[in-house]
């Protein structure tokens, strides 16, 4: 076998498993609205930790307040904003007596921001099930009430909801739905959902959904209190300690906008891409071994594209490629737009931006690249505070 079948043999075979996962998941990953309403109804507190958000906040408080669910305190945590965030919650608590608003503390030693705003949060705290979720959400009328049933139902400890993430600009067109294929590329869900695979786990900040006795047990975000990937490590520390965690899906109930334009998705994944792979290993290790990651990662899917190319260009003079690796690199590239294609549709992402996954990916990779670089030299910054030395556990 020549150099470049074998290379194309690797990416044909790493493409395909990744197009397996994402057909399973698809599958076996249930929708949160798909589960019916429970007579159970316990009190559900909603925990909104939220900093200079004057462009989400009065959207994601009004969809809080139009849920179809009861009963149900929200409560919104000012995190030391130095936008017009706090005139705004001001203004809507004023009007909602539903909605409380508190103003942190000046944060403590050792702790992030967020992390100090969800424990705040937390302590005035009143439900049973206790739901931390981002300022840069909206919730469909029927999604807490949905959410509740599902993990009453499932009789998990933490239910976690991938959201649909949104696609206005072209830089979220590009970038955003590559989130939920990755998810839908490398978790197992349905063995991880039925708590089979405990040594992986996930879950999305977007929505966290615990039961207050869980939260209680694993000591909640003081325990984890100067963690920048506090989400992925609340849903580690609930299956270590032998709970169990539920991942849905939440495309149609629950909508998250990061980020509107490629420097914010720049600055927003440079403070946390490097430390999902220094979260366990020295940063000497954990440097080279991510970049190495995701430039194969990165190769994976471009090598085809360009050696199928390089092949049809160059055919007429004759081609250094031989026919079966051309082949082998088409059906490369065949299952790695369908592996896009199915999520894109499953998600409602536009299907167009299949078409584009080599850009995507090589996006990616450069983001990838300076996250690890922010990091390294301490350059890492977020709502306008240094993350420079913050660990992840």
């Amino acid at each position: 076998m020549d150099a470049v079948l074998f290379s194309m043999a690797i990416c044909l075979c790493i493409a395909a498993v990744f197009f397996i996962m994402n057909i399973l998941n698809v599958i076996h990953v249930q929708k949160v609205d798909s589960y019916p309403d429970s007579a159970e109804c316990p009190l559900v507190s909603v925990i909104v930790p939220a900093r200079n958000e004057e462009r989400n906040i009065r959207t994601c408080v009004a969809s809080l307040l139009g849920q179809e669910y009861s009963p149900l305190e929200i409560i919104v945590v000012n995190d030391h904003s130095e936008d017009s965030t706090g005139a705004i919650l001001a203004e809507l608590q004023e009007k909602n007596p539903h909605v409380r608003v508190l103003d942190c503390a000046d944060l403590p030693p050792g702790w992030t921001g967020k992390n100090w705003a969800c424990d705040e949060g937390y302590r005035q705290a009143q439900g049973e099930l206790i739901v931390f979720t981002d300022a840069d959400t909206q919730h469909a009328p029927q999604f807490l009430r949905k959410a509740a049933s599902a993990i009453l139902q499932e009789q998990a400890d933490l239910l976690t909801v991938i959201p649909r993430f949104s696609t206005v600009s072209l830089a979220e067109k590009a970038i955003m739905p590559v989130l939920v294929w990755l998810a839908y590329s490398v978790f197992p869900f349905a063995l991880m959902n039925r708590n089979r695979l405990r040594i992986v786990s996930y879950s999305n900040g977007a929505f966290l959904m615990f039961r207050r006795n869980a939260y209680q047990k694993i000591g909640g975000h003081a325990a984890i209190r100067d963690n920048v990937i506090d989400d992925l490590t609340l849903g580690r520390r609930i299956r270590q300690s032998g709970r169990r965690c539920v991942v849905v899906n939440g495309a149609a109930a629950l909508e998250c906008r990061m980020y509107t334009s490629m420097q914010e998705i720049y600055s927003g994944f440079a403070k946390n891409l490097f430390r999902l792979f220094s979260n366990s290993l020295p940063t000497g290790i954990a440097a080279p071994l991510s970049a190495l990651c995701w430039l194969f990662f990165c190769l994976i899917y471009i090598l085809p594209v360009c050696a199928a190319g390089a092949f049809f260009i160059f055919r007429p003079q004759g081609s250094l490629m031989s026919p079966a690796a051309a082949m082998v690199a088409g059906v490369a590239i065949l299952c790695s737009f369908s592996s896009f294609f199915l999520v894109s549709t499953h998600f409602r992402y536009p299907r167009l931006m299949a078409f584009l996954y080599p850009v995507t990916i090589f996006l990616l990779f450069t983001i990838a690249m300076n996250s690890i670089i922010q990091t390294l030299t301490g350059q890492t910054q977020w709502k306008g505070r240094s993350l420079h030395g913050v660990a992840c556990e």
